[in-house]
């Protein structure tokens, strides 16, 4: 068709020591394309272009002689993903259509190499096309050797996080405008801890935000009810501090999508109900005999909704035999005793994010009180790799009053002097528990040190503590 044969230069859009691309016009059907010359021999190696012609069907042309590779693509106008975001406000059903679209796309990237997938995410690249999300395929690379490990988990955070909040992460910070659960994904998606996009696509599709909202027309979800573990869920996080995930109900939707969604309802009621009265059935039941026969255990049937409260979980069918006791590499004597410090956490069982235990801090004045939780021993075989290198800590946290402000602040120590450092405010309350994230740049520590400072008579407890390598 004459894209890398029979073709003018208008002119060069780009170049750098690794590739040339220049704006073209085909002169057999007088269409403009762009031809990508890349030059670099690592980079070929890498592209694999008789794959990239084959996932990729937008692709005009490949070719490829001794040491240079030619990819021919067409002239695209339509906007990026974050331009489209940015000119449109989208409702709840507009954004999981995006973020599934999304992540079906970005499943067809995992096959190239990781250079590969960065350049073909990069926001220039990634469209939105009659609303499904497309690629520009105009592949610009700024290094000639392969990426040290896959980024493109955390991009499909970064890009979900966008479709929610109208911007990327800043400084691993999570925006409070995306729902709750959507913001444990992107969490879960920038610390890297799923294998590959398909992990991704099957919790974003287990999530309370996607079982509660039609995903296309005149169609529901895999499974229309929560499972157990996500109702308890979210009745534990959709509180009155975290209104996002109810606002966006209250956006546009068409009169097929209100009548599809008031059917769902009704059929969630109605399969709550069929469960809900045989139990009040049988409970009425065992009332009335406890009334003749045992009357001093009547009421003892009635504590079962409160047992995830009483038991200090984070209400997702907790066992603590079965899950990571993340404090345990973080706060211990020897650890203490690496510091000069006296006022430190302790270890306390009436509370926790995960695990059986949380650290907790407790005040018994009203004065400013600095308190040491965790330490991160660089030196040690574990922790060794995150030396010269930015990483992002997240930790969640709760108090026994509402409202209670106060500072995280993590000292990184060398030679026991401070070298770098981080504060930031929260405010926490009663009932749930808040995240916190927090990156730093770490160089040739020795240690870090993690501090909550605040001024209330009043109890703190800290758990699921983690640390990432973001740089």
């Amino acid at each position: 068709m004459g894209y890398l044969n029979n073709y003018d230069v208008k002119e060069v859009v780009f170049e750098n020591s690794y590739q040339r691309i220049s704006l073209c016009v085909n002169n057999q059907n007088n269409t403009e394309f762009y031809n990508n010359i890349i030059l670099s021999p690592r980079i070929i190696e890498l592209l694999d272009i008789e794959l990239l012609a084959e996932v990729m069907p937008d692709i005009l042309a490949t070719g490829r002689n001794d040491d240079r590779a030619y990819i021919a693509t067409p002239v695209l106008l339509d906007k990026t993903l974050t331009e489209h975001i940015s000119a449109n406000t989208l409702t709840m059903r507009q954004q999981l259509d995006l973020t599934t679209n999304l992540l079906e796309g970005f499943k067809k990237v995992e096959v190239f190499a990781d250079l590969v997938q960065e350049a073909m995410t990069d926001p220039e690249n990634v469209l939105v096309i009659d609303g499904r999300i497309a690629f520009r395929n105009l592949l610009k690379f700024s290094q000639g050797y392969d990426i040290s490990e896959s980024l493109l988990v955390r991009q499909t955070g970064n890009y979900i996080h966008y479709i929610y909040a109208g911007e990327f992460i800043n400084e691993f910070n999570i925006s409070d405008r995306l729902p709750p659960d959507i913001a444990r994904l992107v969490v879960r998606c920038y610390s890297n801890q799923y294998l590959n996009i398909n992990q991704v696509l099957e919790a974003f599709k287990n999530s309370s935000t996607y079982s509660l909202v039609l995903v296309t027309k005149g169609e529901t979800p895999e499974t229309g009810l929560l499972s157990d573990d996500d109702s308890i869920d979210a009745e534990r996080d959709f509180t009155g501090q975290e209104p996002a995930f109810f606002d966006g109900f209250d956006e546009t939707i068409d009169d097929k999508d209100k009548t599809a969604f008031d059917r769902d309802k009704l059929r969630i009621m109605a399969i709550v109900a069929i469960i809900i009265i045989p139990l009040m059935i049988i409970f009425l039941s065992r009332c009335g005999n406890n009334e003749v026969d045992n009357p001093t255990e009547t009421g003892n049937g009635g504590q079962t909704e409160t047992t995830i409260d009483q038991s200090g979980g984070n209400g997702e069918n907790n066992n603590g035999s079965n899950l990571p006791e993340t404090i345990n590499d973080f706060f211990s004597k020897e650890l203490i005793e690496l510091t000069d410090q006296n006022d430190t956490a302790d270890i306390d069982f009436s509370r926790f994010y995960d695990g059986y235990t949380a650290l907790l801090i407790k005040s018994e004045s009203s004065d400013s009180q600095k308190t040491l939780f965790a330490v991160v021993d660089l030196n040690n075989d574990k922790f060794r790799h995150l030396k010269d290198r930015e990483v992002g800590i997240t930790m969640r946290l709760s108090s026994d009053i509402d409202n209670l402000e106060g500072t995280v602040i993590m000292e990184v120590v060398e030679n026991n002097s401070i070298v770098s450092y981080s504060s930031q405010k929260m405010t926490l309350n009663s009932t749930t528990w808040k995240l916190n994230l927090t990156s730093i740049q770490l160089g040739n520590a020795d240690r870090i040190e993690m501090y909550f400072e605040y001024a209330s008579q009043s109890s703190v407890w800290i758990d699921g503590i983690e640390i990432d390598i973001l740089k």
